[in-house]
């Protein structure tokens, strides 16, 4: 709620919001900031993830704008700050997580690779129950870093939400692996289909999807900076 006999010390601002996935997590944002005090104005631009702001800064300040968009676990800097080395470490770390997962499902693949071709181990076979269990904690073993590692901003997106209230596009997908992962912990442990080359190739797919889809917005983000810097440098006016 806005005073409106306190209207002189109004301010605006430009803010850079990292961490948006999608239309829900614009939602959350806008709708969380709106609702403080001393707040006029503020929109999210999901493709440029930027932010028209105007506050009173007689009743909110924009640090306390800023920690409270922390607190719903997204970033926000002011234009002012240069995010070249933030986007620099956080591409490096997507990158790594990536390789990571494809690591790990090129190799749980290939220890896979037998249980489709025998579907039941046998005594004489060539796939032995003692053989299908090795190669089902192998895959666990390739699957752990994955969980801890590659997962991990899926799992932070959904307690995110959860805690919130909220129901963002991470919840399934979290609660996908999770459930996935620990049924096919249970099998190998007492017997049964694990599932542990399809939860990596998820994980590696949306990271790859999410790798490409920042890299995008990088590139129009950066082809529309120029645009807008590419003014005329006279007018014409034409009279009827």
């Amino acid at each position: 709620m806005i005073d409106p006999a306190s209207t002189t010390k109004l301010q605006m601002t430009t803010l850079h919001i990292g961490g948006l996935r999608c239309a829900a997590c614009v939602q959350l944002i806008e709708f969380s900031v709106r609702q403080m005090e001393g707040i006029q104005f503020f929109r999210i631009n999901p493709l440029s993830q930027k932010a028209e702001l105007r506050w009173q800064e007689d009743l909110i300040s924009l640090k306390q704008i800023l920690l409270s968009i922390s607190k719903l676990g997204y970033s926000a800097f002011p234009s002012a700050f240069a995010l070249g080395d933030f986007q620099e470490k956080e591409k490096k770390r997507a990158l790594w997580r990536l390789f990571v997962a494809g690591f790990a499902m090129m190799q749980v693949m290939m220890y896979a690779f037998p249980a489709y071709l025998v579907p039941e181990a046998m005594v004489n076979g060539d796939l032995t129950p003692d053989l299908d269990r090795l190669l089902k904690f192998a895959s666990l073993c390739l699957t752990l870093p994955v969980m801890f590692f590659s997962a991990v901003p899926f799992f932070k997106g959904a307690w995110r939400d959860l805690a919130q209230r909220h129901v963002g596009m991470d919840v399934p997908v979290a609660l996908g692996i999770v459930l996935t992962f620990c049924a096919s912990v249970w099998a190998s442990i007492f017997g049964g289909a694990v599932y542990f080359d399809s939860v990596i190739m998820f994980v590696f797919l949306l990271l790859g999807a999410r790798y490409i889809e920042e890299n995008v917005k990088q590139r129009t983000l950066s082809a529309l900076q120029v645009l807008s810097q590419i003014r005329p440098s006279f007018a014409q006016k034409i009279l009827h």
